[in-house]
C-alpha cells in the first residue's frame, strides 16, 4: 500500500512539473485588471442558498447578463470562483470565462463549454 502512495505522489510531482511552465504561461497572459474588476465588482441579488434551491433554467450564456446566477463557476488559471450563486452575471465575467478558455484553460460549470449557464427563474 505504501508502494501505491509512494507511486502516486512522485506521478503527481511529475504532472506539476510538466504542466507547471504552461499552467503559469497561461496565467500571465491574463489580463490581471480585468480579473480583479470582475472580483472585485460582484453584486449579490439573492443569497447563495436561495439561488442553488430556487427554480432554475439553463438559458445562453449572452441572456444570463444581469440575471442572477444559480451555479458556481470557476476557472483554472486563476483558480478562484468567477460567478457565485446568487450573483449577478456580468458581461465582464462571461468575458474572463472566455479568455480563460481560449488560453487553453478550463472552466467548471454546469455546461464547461460556457454556451449555457443556470439562472434564478423569475418567470
Amino acid at each position: 500500500r505504501a508502494g501505491h502512495i509512494r507511486v502516486l505522489l512522485e506521478a503527481l510531482r511529475d504532472a506539476q512539473r510538466l504542466a507547471g511552465p504552461a499552467v503559469e504561461g497561461r496565467r500571465a497572459q491574463l489580463d490581471s485588471s480585468q480579473v480583479e474588476r470582475v472580483l472585485r465588482g460582484g453584486v449579490q441579488l439573492a443569497t447563495p442558498r436561495e439561488a442553488f434551491y430556487a427554480q432554475s433554467r439553463a438559458v445562453p450564456i449572452e441572456q444570463a447578463v444581469g440575471r442572477a446566477s444559480a451555479e458556481l463557476v470557476y476557472a483554472y488559471p486563476p483558480g478562484v470562483p468567477i460567478i457565485c450563486p446568487g450573483e449577478c452575471v456580468r458581461a465582464e465575467a462571461v468575458e474572463l470565462l472566455r479568455a480563460v478558455l481560449a488560453l487553453g484553460g478550463s472552466v467548471v460549470a454546469a455546461d464547461d463549454e460556457l454556451r449555457t449557464l443556470r439562472v434564478v427563474d423569475t418567470d
